[in-house]
């Protein structure tokens, strides 16, 4: 498999200018106090876990149909580099919807946390996403940073492995909000292959009866890939070796090893 070396997008904080988007540091963020407690919680408490978090800035997102989670890097005025987290502003509904439409990913987070089937709220799973995201800054920081002189490389080699990992999903090179863009539009499964017919050769897309199979499909195989492991476990450590602080009813890892 050849994956072309494409270079991740350079944006500048002047290129960045959104009036539907504000972008700051994490205690700028906190101390606005315009998110729920577990979210500021979770803010304050991973910058003091993992102070090399402490360059991390926020872009707070207020369009109705922003991310409910990703990363991105940005340069400043003097072409220093810091990595970014999106996060959207409002209300908990659109995790309420991400728990609804993605029931696979749902109970994969559940099983990784130990906590029972459908116990997974909109609030919790708003943390998990948000500490997720600092996986993959964590990934960058440790596992590429210090194999380059110049940070943009090491951005740019890590968008390589994950692009190199989403080519072997069955749907190649897609996140499953690909999917789900067609179930949501009201589309078939026959819809999706007559526009990608290249699909059907992938040996797990023979196995869908549905969109909605094929979406469960490339959800497992998703969070399968080596980075969405890695801030999927990154997640599930941070939180699990002190549950109480991040909002979460297990118990905690920490506790596990007194006993």
């Amino acid at each position: 498999m050849n994956v072309e070396r494409e270079k991740f997008p350079r944006a500048s904080l002047e290129e960045e200018k959104n009036p539907s988007v504000l972008l700051m540091s994490i205690p700028e963020v906190i101390e606005r106090q315009e998110f729920s407690e577990d979210v500021i919680r979770a803010l304050k408490a991973i910058i003091e876990i993992y102070p090399q978090f402490a360059d991390v800035k926020i872009q707070i997102e207020y369009a109705e149909k922003s991310t409910l989670g990703a990363y991105t890097f940005i340069e400043d005025e003097k072409g220093l580099l810091f990595p970014v987290l999106r996060m959207p502003h409002g209300g908990i509904h659109r995790y309420e919807k991400g728990i609804k439409l993605m029931p696979t990913t749902v109970h994969f987070f559940e099983r990784i946390l130990d906590l029972e089937e459908g116990t997974l709220t909109p609030q919790l799973l708003q943390v998990f996403l948000l500490l997720h995201e600092f996986g993959h800054i964590f990934d960058w920081k440790t596992n590429y940073l210090p194999k380059f002189d110049n940070p943009w490389d090491a951005v740019d080699e890590m968008e390589y492995d994950r692009w190199s990992a989403l080519e072997t999903l069955p749907i190649p090179g897609e996140e499953p909000g690909f999917i789900l863009k067609y179930i949501v539009g009201g589309k078939t499964l026959s819809d999706l292959f007559a526009e990608y017919p290249n699909i059907k050769n992938h040996p797990h897309a023979k196995e869908a009866q549905d969109l909605s199979s094929l979406l469960a499909l490339q959800e497992r195989e998703y969070r399968d890939t080596a980075p969405e492991r890695f801030a999927d476990e990154f997640a599930a450590n941070v939180i699990k070796s002190d549950p109480s602080t991040f909002g979460f009813p297990i118990e905690s890892t920490a506790s596990q090893i007194a006993a």
